[in-house]
């Protein structure tokens, strides 16, 4: 994977049911992403050459494969050039040595997936920046991996959530994360369980009701004064940045009373 390219994590759009898997890599493509991330060698009704076929045709290119596991599963991903497979490992430890039996057995993972060309990741969620003695559970498996045989996608989001400098923790272990998994997270958790959920339920309703509560304000302000805005002839959209990027002068206009509200 080069400098500067992006890819999207298929397990965005289709969750666990999966289906809709061929239109959600058309919509990667259609948004520019460079490439994806796939759910184990599912391949939504194709065979291995159509599928194939039916990735390269969109232009993507598939840096790494989810919970492969099995030679047919690990075969399925050397076959479709990607480069990481990232690694289930059920439960999240806290004490010392169950840690450092959980780095073993990853590397052991990383041993096997070795044979096909496959380096294994570990995804964290936020419960490994949990303190573990003196350092943190991240850091034990760090610590315990063998580098050229494991790697960490670092997910960013629930890092966040954990209270991490990201930045700083990526910095702090160079080479060690090969992909960065990026997503928003504007709360940091408080309490265990909150630990365990992203985002917690709560946040999302409250988050829910501030935004449209927000939309409704800036409706009512819309209505009660004029808003310096520019419009094109050909869509009728009003656009401040269309018309910096075109060079159109703006006016003082008032919105037309049927425009439509997003």
């Amino acid at each position: 994977m080069g400098k500067g390219k992006v890819y999207g994590q298929v397990y965005s759009l289709i969750r666990q049911e999966r289906a809709g898997l061929l239109e959600a890599l058309k919509v990667f493509a259609g948004l520019g992403y460079d490439g994806v991330e796939l759910i184990s060698d599912f391949k939504d009704g194709l065979d291995l050459p159509e599928f194939k076929q039916y990735v390269a045709d969109l232009g993507l290119d598939v840096v790494s494969v989810m919970g492969l596991s099995t030679d047919e599963q690990l075969a399925f991903g050397q076959a479709m050039g990607a480069r990481f497979t990232v690694a289930n490992i059920p439960g999240h430890p806290r004490e010392r040595e169950e840690l450092v039996r959980v780095a073993e057995t990853l590397n052991g993972i990383g041993r096997n997936t070795a044979r096909f060309g496959l380096k294994t990741l570990y995804h964290n969620h936020a419960n490994e920046f949990m303190q573990v003695g003196d350092t943190r559970a991240y850091d034990i498996l760090l610590q315990n991996t063998d580098p050229a045989l494991v790697g960490f996608e670092f997910d960013v989001g629930w890092g966040q959530l954990s209270g991490t400098d990201c930045a700083a923790y990526v910095r702090q272990y160079p080479g060690r994360f090969p992909i960065i998994h990026v997503k928003e997270c504007d709360k940091v958790a408080q309490t265990e369980d909150e630990f365990e959920h992203f985002p917690p339920a709560s946040w999302l309703s409250r988050r829910a009701s501030r935004a449209t509560s927000a939309r409704a304000a800036a409706r009512r302000s819309s209505r009660r004064r004029p808003r310096r805005s520019c419009t094109t002839r050909a869509t009728g959209t009003w656009s401040s940045a269309r018309a910096a990027s075109t060079g159109r002068r703006c006016a003082t206009r008032r919105r037309p009373r049927a425009w439509p509200r997003t």
